[in-house]
């Protein structure tokens, strides 16, 4: 292990990373974040890569287990927190390309590599639009998230077929986030 500094006080160099990437996953969504360190894909949806992952990236289809931190977006800095599954140790896996999660999640981990952490800035149009959410998310209202990509694996097809009908009697993207896994 390379050290930083030697002595009592010496700490290796994946330890100093960790702590950097802690820091700068902290701050980096409580401040405004420059245009042109953001990422704007056809859509209109915002974001930066945070960390970088490695392996295959994820595509339609496959199924994206991650965790996320969502808040209000006021101008460009964080608001109210509205979902921490990183804080519940909670995980989401959903089948990517489906209607089943927000837009801003089908659209912004595309691409992205297990291990990988992104920045979104979701535009009401990415989020829950002109509606909002039961009284929790306003009508045209931005949301930024912060996700972490923890897998990615292909769906098993037969059961998911088998747990369709269930998921659209009662599916709402709250009780997904919050209890539920779209996928076995």
């Amino acid at each position: 292990m390379h050290t930083i500094m030697s002595g009592p006080t010496s700490i290796g160099r994946r330890d100093l990373y960790r702590a950097l990437l802690i820091l700068a996953t902290a701050v980096l969504p409580s401040v405004a974040v420059a245009n042109s360190l953001l990422r704007t894909t056809p859509g209109g949806l915002q974001h930066k890569e945070v960390l970088e992952g490695h392996g295959e990236p994820v595509a339609s289809g496959q199924i994206a287990e991650i965790q996320m931190v969502m808040r209000l977006n006021e101008k460009g800095r964080k608001g109210a927190e509205l979902h921490n599954s990183r804080g519940e140790r909670k995980r989401i896996a959903f089948v990517l390309g489906t209607d089943y999660v927000m837009p801003a999640l089908n659209e912004g981990i595309q691409g992205m590599k297990p291990g990988g952490r992104r920045l979104l800035l979701a535009p009401p149009a990415f989020a829950y639009d002109h509606k909002g959410l039961d009284g929790v998310i306003p009508p045209e209202t931005s949301v930024i998230l912060l996700v972490d990509l923890l897998a990615v694996r292909e769906p098993d097809l037969d059961k998911i077929s088998q747990r369709i009908p269930a998921i659209f009697a009662v599916f709402s993207f709250n009780e997904a986030t919050t209890s539920r896994s779209l996928v076995p």
